[in-house]
């Protein structure tokens, strides 16, 4: 059958009588049936349609519809709600997270102060010091002081001893017998925490770092020597020699310890004195636990002590040279400085020795003052 004007204009009649009622997307899906109609009838087929035969499109129509608007809805709200969980997933791991790492950094504190105290010793070495050479061999980390180690700082002053000749004389101020009052000038010269130039700072044995030896921790210097006589000032103020122990409390109680000495002695004696700095670091009292006028070529004692909690203290001891006897324009004399038993018996439960500070006042870095080596 050849479409007719007439035919042709009973479609548009119906199809315009729909359009006035029907949405565009229920026009869109009529138009689709009505091309799959054509292209599988025939043109009396569209023509033929009945207004029930619309109607029955136009509901399925409908039908589709809702049916994809209901799937979109629903998706869109499924959508919605695995953004809101995979949000409040994503904030709680979070915050559980922020708190382990809280929680973590707290109970870590004293470990990260003490990583803060290493660095800053290891920034304490000098400008041009070669003790991170020493320290390192073949690229392998090895440490200058060993584990149970015990280091301290020993060495003997030149004092009148050689007739005062030269400079660097050290006389009066060690006192009659190494008083208090003259303690912190020891320690001054062997830590080279003063400001003196050519004064006072003359040396037999310059200052260095020995270290105890033994299971009970023991150390002995002993030497005779000559002199050529000038002057009884030469005997009254002879070689003397000092060492310094930095000994440190690791508790939070004080603690009393003993410590064993022994030595020569003459006119100056030898004694055994205390250091404790204050509570800001800013001044250290001296304190004489043990004192001989002995004219002895081997006094010996037990002095006892405290250490205040969480503290070092400096110990010295201090021995002067013996006057054995004389020939001719000569004299000989003998200078004897020990202790004993100092790993043994003094370093009980709690007490160490301070490595840190003993490695400080060995280098010397140009300190003026004895308690900056607290510092």
């Amino acid at each position: 059958m050849s479409v007719t004007e007439e035919t042709l204009n009973a479609i548009h009649s119906r199809l315009q009588s729909l359009s006035q009622d029907a949405t565009p997307e229920q026009i869109a899906y009529l138009a689709k049936a009505f091309e799959a109609v054509a292209s599988n009838g025939k043109m009396i087929d569209i023509v033929n349609l009945t207004d029930q035969k619309l109607d029955e499109m136009l509901a399925k129509t409908n039908e589709h519809l809702t049916a994809l608007s209901a799937h979109n809805d629903a998706f869109i709200a499924d959508l919605g709600d695995l953004q809101d969980e995979a949000c409040d997933a994503i904030t709680s791991v979070t915050n559980e997270n922020l708190i382990s790492i809280i929680n973590l950094v707290e109970s870590r504190k004293p470990e990260l102060a003490a990583l803060t105290e290493q660095f800053q010793t290891v920034n304490d070495v000098p400008t041009g010091s070669s003790i991170l050479k020493e320290i390192t061999k073949e690229g392998n980390r090895v440490k200058f002081v060993q584990d149970g180690a015990l280091p301290f700082v020993f060495g003997i002053l030149s004092r009148y001893n050689d007739a005062n000749w030269g400079v660097g004389s050290f006389t009066t101020e060690l006192g009659t017998f190494g008083t208090a009052s003259a303690a912190d000038e020891m320690l001054k010269l062997l830590a080279g925490t003063h400001e003196y130039t050519t004064e006072y700072a003359g040396f037999y044995k310059e200052p260095s770092l020995c270290f105890l030896q033994g299971a009970k921790g023991n150390f002995i210097q002993k030497e005779m020597y000559l002199k050529h006589y000038a002057s009884s000032s030469m005997y009254e103020y002879p070689y003397s020699a000092l060492g310094v122990f930095f000994v440190k409390n690791t508790t939070n109680l004080a603690i009393a310890t003993t410590i064993n000495i022994g030595g020569s002695s003459y006119g100056a004696g030898g004694a055994v004195l205390v250091g404790t700095p204050n509570a800001e670091n800013e001044e250290i009292a001296w304190q004489n636990i043990y004192v001989t006028s002995a004219t002895s070529s081997n006094f010996s004692g037990t002095a006892s002590f405290n250490v205040p909690a969480n503290t070092t203290i400096a110990i010295i001891l201090y021995t002067s040279s013996y006057y054995y006897t004389n020939t001719y324009s000569y004299y000989v004399q003998f200078l004897h400085w020990y202790v004993h038993s100092f790993r043994a018996e003094t370093l009980v439960d709690g007490l160490e020795i301070d490595v840190e500070k003993t490695l400080k006042a060995w280098q010397c870095k140009g300190l003026s003052s004895t308690y900056d080596l607290w510092r």
